[in-house]
């Protein structure tokens, strides 16, 4: 395939994405189909399978873009920040920034289920565990960083807990004494995540009011736990 065909392809791709991502952020994930893009964008249905066998494959595909987007933003915020505190700050609120910019696409990654659709695990995964990393780099950083311990709840990891984690980090090529950062780093990340699915959905804004500030208080205790 020449160059020029090959680009001219992928900004067809390109396209097609960008249109599903229109589609959802009126209609949600159950708006995007191949009928519904192919006619947004002027052509025939058949047409878009010279590009995408199947949505499977369209699904698959913005998932991948979705987290290395998500990730790049957390990378950003990780390498603009000096100190290890405020590594951890900036990524947690370049997580919510980004998902309240792109509520659909973090719906896709995160919310709502599509039927049928099973995600190809060697595919996703390794797009999908970026987040979890940068942000156990930035704690990990901070713990080594820091004249006080952790909080004393989090000063062990559950031995049950550490077998999976031990698996997980032998798997990726990480030591072992990653592991209570990675530990600490999955359960903040749960917490800032919950949050943020709860603000999206309208839960906690309407009890809360100022959803800016009750995060900043929540960064700030994640960062008193981490001993910072």
């Amino acid at each position: 395939m020449s160059s020029r065909r090959s680009r001219m392809q992928q900004a067809t791709r390109d396209e097609i994405k960008a249109t599903a991502r229109d589609l959802m952020s009126t209609h949600g994930t159950a708006g995007i189909s191949i009928r519904a893009i192919a006619r947004e964008m002027g052509i025939t249905a058949p047409a878009l399978y010279h590009y995408y066998e199947n949505m499977d494959a369209l699904i698959t595909d913005l998932l991948v873009d979705g987290f290395n987007a998500s990730a790049d933003a957390l990378q950003a915020a990780f390498d603009q920040d000096g100190t290890s505190e405020g590594k951890v700050r900036a990524i947690f609120y370049a997580y919510r920034q980004w998902a309240l910019a792109h509520p659909s696409q973090f719906e896709l990654l995160y919310g709502n289920p599509i039927p049928g659709y099973e995600a190809p695990r060697d595919v996703t995964v390794p797009a999908a565990s970026r987040t979890q990393v940068i942000l156990s780099q930035a704690i990990g950083m901070l713990m080594m960083a820091n004249n006080r311990p952790v909080a004393p709840v989090w000063a062990r990891v559950p031995p049950t807990v550490a077998e999976s984690l031990t698996r997980i980090l032998n798997d990726g090529g990480y030591p072992t004494e990653f592991m209570q950062a990675a530990y600490l780093a999955s359960l903040f990340w749960a917490q800032a995540h919950g949050i943020i699915m709860l603000e999206l959905h309208g839960h906690l804004p309407s009890t809360l009011g100022d959803m800016d500030a009750a995060y900043a208080q929540f960064i700030d205790s994640v960062l008193i736990q981490l001993g910072a």
